[in-house]
């Protein structure tokens, strides 16, 4: 069914005709033209159609079925290879100007570099260090249009960072940078830097510091993902869905056919699902494949790129606020990024829905083992060592201590004819996350490398320039569309709910985000309240990790009242957010509910089976239900359940390399 088929009274009627356009062929508020004049940047009159008004998208496994087929029986425009979070905005950028796109890949969505980042849209206040403040401008101003644009599930958060004895940086040079991170940000965010200029106020804000050695710190504001990475990734698939791109998740490219002038023409792909063999045409290519670009840059015949890939891969721990020996409010409120003794890395403790994530490593990857990712001994033991050292432990932790593991290999662009031997160990910890796009008009393809989160909609902006510039016959001469102001799909119901912009199109340039979310919360607490539903927390998570979509799931559960039962007890999911997601998050397997779509397997040990397997049971429903959506060709959920407690098993397997990994903790670390 579609996701909003159910608004509980709460939303108005949505109109898809009520979007802002921007520059340039610029048309205001009101359904879009049919045609339009204006002229290409080499001066030529053209008369085009305007993009489509965006539809409720359909991500049921029904509609992946009929997305596959549309990948082969259709020219598109623009096939994107790539499903992460570069891959997904660049596909809604190029279908919001109104391009036949194409999104796939060759695993879930997100199930790569996406789903393994410390979960922050930050403006990169470390590059002040390398005084790249250009850079930092324009990220703190992608970060606060990606909070416009999702204030569902992005949140403002505080971070404290202390100063110890010896540390690289002292209290004074913080504080003049905080300062300035600020000001580079045009001072929106809501909260300004502080100075704490004795030990004793810095412990006041975060009680589990080590007291020893602290001389003071500051304290800065930047904004936190309250889902996942992976979760935020999803909801960009589902606003270029929306604006109309073919998205199919589980279809691997394997080979690259040229025409007669030597462009690439159609591609050769399998859906992994059912095992069909696929030939994709295409006018245009884009590779966004991650950490595997530099391998379809060669499988295509891409030469001579002039950048390629550089791999580093970090781990943060998911660990129990118990593991600290400070109350975990206190915990709660506060982020904390400390200076590294070993190396001067930032180093982050952030509070994530029950649990703490804290790292992270920064080491080499070997690009041939991009199949097992995996966290080292070494890593534990940096991350341990590094906890005992700046922060009051609990007696005991260790790696049987830790929830999860969340492990992600970082592709950095680096120019093509770089010296590797100076891009490995502590030299690459100096190199930008920023991307990079190379073009080659004659193959008619374009390769993003590097980026982090918060540019993606940039990303996405640039690589529709490259178009309108490169392959002005792929694109068309099509008005520009401003995304910059436009919400994700999820969003939109935000703003129309809290009786902002028209029908929760554009976003107008006087609308709070913080304010839109908190009255639609309200709003969907009050509808729950009439239901019977008086559970304020989570309406909070379901407008989070559903948007306007809440109501809808709120809708099942008065429809059936057993769906308001928890998934695994003390967690926040419930069997309608499994139901709902099954239904509409193209879920394929139980790796994409538990890992992706939801954070079960991340806030759940042993990838949500529980630390003795207490939560089979719930593994194997989740099961039945991603059967029961995907209908008769789906495997049988024992055999769900048996491959998905085999990736478990891979995911898991540093814990035994870490057994010997020696303890922090002790009244010694308590100070």
């Amino acid at each position: 069914m579609p996701r909003d088929g159910a608004t509980g009274g709460i939303l108005p009627a949505r109109r898809a005709d009520s979007l802002d356009r921007g520059e340039p062929g610029s048309w205001r508020a009101g359904a879009p033209p049919a045609s339009a004049s204006f002229r290409l940047r080499g001066g030529l009159p053209v008369t085009i159609s305007g993009p489509r008004p965006p539809q409720v998208p359909d991500l049921s496994p029904e509609a992946r079925s009929r997305n596959v087929d549309a990948l082969a029986s259709r020219e598109h425009d623009v096939l994107v290879v790539g499903g992460g979070i570069n891959g997904a905005a660049i596909a809604a950028e190029l279908a919001q100007q109104g391009l036949l796109v194409a999104l796939v890949d060759r695993g879930d969505f997100a199930s790569g570099t996406s789903m393994g980042s410390g979960g922050l849209i930050w403006g990169g206040i470390k590059y002040l260090a390398s005084l790249r403040l250009g850079l930092v401008a324009r990220l703190c101003a992608e970060r606060d249009r990606f909070v416009a644009r999702a204030p569902h599930c992005l949140r403002e958060r505080r971070f404290l960072a202390p100063v110890y004895a010896g540390d690289a940086h002292g209290v004074f040079t913080l504080a003049w940078g905080t300062r300035l991170y600020w000001g580079l940000g045009g001072f929106r965010l809501s909260h300004r830097p502080a100075v704490f200029r004795t030990p004793e106020a810095v412990l006041a804000a975060a009680p589990h510091l080590q007291p020893a050695g602290l001389r003071g710190g500051v304290a800065y504001t930047d904004v936190q993902i309250v889902t996942s990475d992976a979760h935020l990734t999803f909801e960009v698939v589902r606003t270029a869905a929306a604006w109309g791109a073919v998205v199919a998740n589980y279809v691997e490219v394997e080979g690259f056919h040229r025409g007669d002038e030597g462009r690439i023409a159609s591609v050769d792909a399998v859906d992994r699902v059912s095992g069909r063999p696929l030939a994709i045409r295409t006018r245009l290519v884009v590779n966004a494949g991650g950490c595997h670009a530099d391998a379809l840059n060669a499988q295509a015949g891409f030469d001579r790129p002039a950048h390629r890939l550089v791999l580093r891969r970090g781990t943060f721990f998911n660990i129990p606020f118990g593991a600290f020996d400070a109350p975990r409010a206190a915990i709660e409120a506060t982020c904390v990024v400390i200076q590294s003794a070993g190396d001067g890395r930032p180093f982050f403790i952030v509070p994530w829905g029950p649990s703490v994530m804290v790292g992270t490593t920064d080491i080499d990857h070997d690009p041939s083992a991009l199949d097992d990712v995996r966290t080292t001994r070494d890593e534990t033991a940096f991350i341990l060592r590094e906890l005992r050292g700046r922060f009051r432990l609990r007696a005991g932790l260790d790696a049987a201590t830790v929830i999860e593991s969340r492990v992600g290999v970082r592709p950095l662009a680096v120019r093509a004819g770089a010296d590797a031997g100076r891009l490995a160990g502590r030299e690459a910890l100096a190199l930008s996350r920023d991307h990079a796009i190379d073009v080659d008009r004659r193959l008619g393809w374009i390769s993003i490398l590097g980026g982090k989160i918060t540019p993606a909609r940039q990303v996405g902006a640039e690589v529709a320039e490259r178009i309108a510039w490169f392959f002005p016959e792929v694109w068309g001469g099509r008005p520009r569309l401003d995304t910059r102001r436009i919400p994700l799909w999820s969003a939109r119901g935000l703003y129309a709910g809290a009786g902002k912009g028209p029908d929760g199109g554009g976003i107008p340039e006087d609308a709070r985000p913080d304010a839109a979310r908190e009255d639609f919360t309200e709003a969907v607490r009050r509808q729950a309240e009439t239901w019977g539903l008086d559970d304020p927390a989570w309406v909070e998570h379901l407008v989070a990790h559903h948007g306007d979509g809440a109501p809808a799931v709120l809708d099942r559960v008065r429809a059936n009242r057993a769906l308001a039962e928890p998934v695994v007890p003390g967690l926040p999911y419930r069997w309608a957010e499994v139901r709902a997601w099954a239904e509409q998050g193209m879920v394929t397997t139980l790796d994409d509910l538990l890992r992706r779509r939801t954070n079960l397997a991340q806030w759940a040990p042993n990838g949500g089976f529980g630390r003795d397997g207490e939560h089979a049971a719930a593994i194997r429903r989740a099961a039945e239900e991603i059967a029961l959506a995907r209908g008769g060709g789906a495997p049988a959920p024992e055999a769900m359940v048996e491959a998905y407690r085999a990736t478990v098993a891979r995911r898991n397997a540093w814990r035994d390399e870490a057994e010997d990994v020696p303890v922090p903790g002790g009244a010694a670390n308590r100070g």
